[in-house]
């Protein structure tokens, strides 16, 4: 019924009594990472390890690992988990897609590629793997290549995707106003997009409008409640404004 304080609840009366269940972790820990709130005192992250102690391939628990190590910044981490992950024969496109962007953190760009383009060749008609091939093309600077694709799939792209490509395509603009008018498409596509509204918020910062930086800073905040880098770019802002 979505309602997820009662199911926040619920969960952490049955962590009280079963703290050794593993389906009861696995609840807690799924519930958890989908709302970036504690449960039982603890985030995503810790119950995650919690089941990896126990039960060390668990893919639900590996994923969420993955998830929080990414959030706060530790990709090497991230690096290490996620390689278990797409090594096996079974690994879904989402954490191949994950992986890609791991490498790319981490500067891995041939490893970054050649799982990019098998997964452009294998699906060539999936989200998720146009997003890990123009992220790449991006990476290696085919600027060029990278435009042709995202006009070639505007027309036709679902809002999810549209809202994607409207945020890649800002990066490959040269004028602020194209940047910021691609930007804005992107979140009428998806209002819920972080990586344009964290991009907002950094231009707005880098031009010291500090309440319009704020204002998309709050809304990526929303998103991700539990994030300690967020919180304190957001306070630094407060402190900012208050001047």
């Amino acid at each position: 019924n979505k309602n997820m304080r009662g199911a926040a609840e619920t969960i952490e009366k049955a962590l009280q009594k079963y703290p050794d269940d593993l389906q009861v972790l696995l609840a807690a820990c799924s519930l958890a990472s989908s709302t970036g709130e504690k449960l039982g005192g603890k985030s995503a992250g810790e119950l995650a390890k919690e089941i990896l102690a126990v039960e060390s391939e668990n893919q639900t628990a590996l994923e969420i690992s993955i998830k929080d190590l990414m959030e706060s910044n530790k990709w090497q981490e991230a690096y290490s988990l996620s390689k278990k992950i797409v090594e096996k024969a079974e690994s879904s496109l989402e954490s191949k897609h994950t992986h890609v962007t791991i490498c790319l953190s981490l500067g891995r760009t041939d490893e970054a590629w050649l799982l990019a383009q098998e997964l452009y060749e294998k699906y060539p008609s999936e989200e998720l793997a146009l997003q890990s091939y123009l992220e790449i093309l991006y990476a290696q600077n085919k600027r060029a290549e990278s435009l042709q694709l995202i006009e070639r799939l505007l027309p036709s792209a679902t809002s999810r995707l549209k809202s994607f490509l409207y945020y890649r395509r800002s990066f490959l603009q040269s004028g602020e106003q194209a940047v910021l008018a691609d930007l804005r498409s992107s979140l009428i596509a998806n209002s819920r997009n972080e990586d344009s509204l964290f991009r907002l918020y950094s231009i707005y910062f880098e031009k010291k409008d500090y309440r319009r930086a704020q204002y998309y800073l709050k809304q990526v905040v929303a998103l991700h409640p539990s994030n300690s880098d967020l919180l304190k770019r957001n306070t630094e802002l407060e402190q900012l404004i208050s001047r």
